[in-house]
């Protein structure tokens, strides 16, 4: 599991701080992986931090979610598992993000009121929205979550890209659904868990819209998944680690111009170094994703 996060190249030149965030938690049996944007707008003037509050909470959170789960059953019920992850992970999300702000907002202005958590129409939210997708990985299945645009991805080992989260049709106007929605519980896009056979070598690749928005097509942007899995399968981590910021950078560079963010997990894994020929140099990516 690795991510990256890189300052935009139209940030960079109007010294702007970095708005995206990424923790990822990977324990004995499931892996975590969380990937934020602040809107970096000015009426979210602190959404960096509004970012990483809601990775780090969400890692915490996952990890619980997972805990209660299937720690405590002998036999995890696939219906039961969506039905948590729709009705307790988005409450639990925001009641927590909102929490861990109102922390924040009183060590920042400590003259002023503090703010209620509960109070969901509080304007201070959007002074730290963010948009948040995560993944949790188990031995059986991917749940995934979705609120803001980005993108989560599954990449088979034959090349075939999924992309599970449903499109939410109010984000091809100027509205993001964010953390720091009044109702943002409700604007979560959580798809059934996918069941994963774990003896297949598939690349989960998660993304914040900078990366999403530096391809022209489509195509483009699940080219760039298909990439990353051959990169790994021909070079492996250590490659992968390596040359991943400087992609990310050009790609900003030629293409949106905003911060970056991609983040990734390979299922079926054996291992985390790459064997003898796998190191042979016969390939070169000067950028794997062919646009940018």
């Amino acid at each position: 599991m690795w991510g990256k996060s890189v300052l935009g190249a139209d940030h960079g030149r109007d010294q702007k701080p970095l708005q995206d965030a990424c923790e990822y938690l990977c324990e004995h049996d499931f892996c975590i992986l969380a990937v934020a944007d602040g809107h970096g707008s000015d009426k979210s003037p602190y959404s960096d931090i509004g970012a990483q509050v809601a990775v780090r909470i969400t890692c915490d959170v996952l990890a619980q979610f997972y805990k209660d789960l299937f720690k405590t059953q002998e036999k995890v019920h696939f219906q039961n598992v969506y039905r948590m992850a729709r009705e307790w992970l988005p409450r639990v999300l925001v009641r927590d993000w909102r929490n861990q702000i109102a922390e924040r907002y009183k060590a920042q202005f400590p003259d002023k009121e503090p703010i209620n958590p509960n109070n969901t129409s509080s304007e201070v939210w959007k002074l730290y929205g963010t948009t948040l997708l995560a993944v949790l990985v188990t031995s059986e299945m991917l749940i995934l979550l979705q609120i803001g645009d980005g993108d989560i991805l599954v990449v088979d080992e034959n090349g075939g890209v999924l992309s599970p989260v449903p499109q939410d049709p109010r984000l091809l106007g100027v509205e993001v659904t964010s953390l720091s929605g009044k109702n943002a519980e409700n604007d979560f896009r959580i798809p059934a868990p996918i069941i994963i056979d774990p003896s297949k070598k598939n690349l989960v690749m998660v993304c914040t819209d900078g990366y999403t928005n530096s391809f022209s097509t489509e195509h483009g942007l699940y080219k760039a998944g298909t990439d990353y899995l051959n990169i790994l399968n021909n070079h492996g981590t250590d490659y992968l680690i390596e040359h991943l910021p400087g992609w990310l950078e050009r790609t900003s560079d030629a293409g949106s111009g905003d911060d970056i963010t991609v983040g990734f997990i390979l299922l079926g894994q054996t291992t985390d170094d790459p064997s003898d020929d796998h190191n042979s140099g016969e390939t070169q990516y000067d950028n794997p994703t062919g646009e940018g």
